[in-house]
């Protein structure tokens, strides 16, 4: 078996453009099985392009991207619409629908996926919501939620297909840091009991050095270091140490530090 047929992610020479601005400049990373892999960056780095590409609703200008051994960039809308269920995505601040119960919210993809009756799929959900510490909510509206709550629900859902890979979308975005870390552990306990394999996209460094068992920086499109959370830590480049420690590049005034870090380049 090859290493990408190993993988469960492998993105080679990523590039996206819109017309001549170059968003992903050659991005390249691995994901193995049962791994929590954190990409991070400031804002405007191009993190949330590489996740569309990732889950097919985005086709890169040239590169490739590998999930579960296809190749999403040669599958037509169908075949996209048939990979999906296997991969589990948490948006950014849950995307519940209002109108719906926490338990209807959980159980869309299993009635739109599925042909389960009513009782397992009850059963289903109330499991799925048992096991992100959501017991009893399945009939309470998204507004009765807190913010917390409301991204354990959007895991919950995220889960109910039983995907072999997920993707996390800022999932800490939001949250006081005393939530943000329970929901760090309730990550790092499913992955623990399930073996979860996510690629975790965040801008929150606490978060990241938490959770991930490897991390890539990205910075202006481009991927500039890739390791362990310790090995990060010791990087003394200065785009990287400034990122990761939170300081400005020495010699720079307020206007440069701004360009880099918040305006995309």
């Amino acid at each position: 078996m090859s290493a990408d047929a190993a993988d469960p992610v492998v993105v080679k020479d990523l590039c996206v453009s819109y017309g001549e601005r170059a968003i992903l400049r050659g991005v390249d990373f691995r994901v193995k099985k049962g791994e929590i892999y954190v990409l991070m960056g400031p804002s405007g780095c191009g993190k949330t392009t590489v996740l569309r590409c990732l889950v097919g609703l985005l086709r890169p200008s040239s590169g490739a991207v590998t999930v579960l051994g296809r190749e999403l960039s040669s599958l037509d809308e169908d075949q996209l619409d048939r990979f999906r269920p296997q991969v589990g995505m948490l948006f950014q601040f849950g995307a519940l629908l209002n109108s719906m119960t926490v338990g209807d919210n959980v159980a869309l993809p299993l009635r739109e996926r599925t042909d389960l009756d009513p009782a397992t799929v009850h059963a289903i959900v109330k499991l799925k919501l048992s096991m992100v510490g959501l017991e009893g909510t399945h009939r309470r509206m998204p507004a009765e939620l807190s913010g917390g709550m409301r991204k354990r629900a959007g895991l919950a859902r995220a889960m109910v297909l039983d995907p072999q890979v997920y993707f996390f979308d800022e999932p800490t975005s939001g949250l006081d840091p005393v939530t943000a870390a329970e929901f760090d552990q309730l990550v790092l306990t499913l992955k623990g009991a399930l073996g979860m394999t996510a690629v975790v996209v965040t801008h929150d460094l606490d978060s990241a050095f938490r959770i991930a068992d490897r991390m890539g920086v990205l910075i202006n499109g481009r991927l500039v270091a890739e390791g362990t959370p310790d090995e990060i830590r010791r990087v003394k480049e200065g785009r990287i140490h400034s990122f990761v420690n939170r300081t400005p590049r020495a010699g720079q005034d307020d206007r440069e530090v701004w360009a880099r870090f918040f305006v995309y380049a």
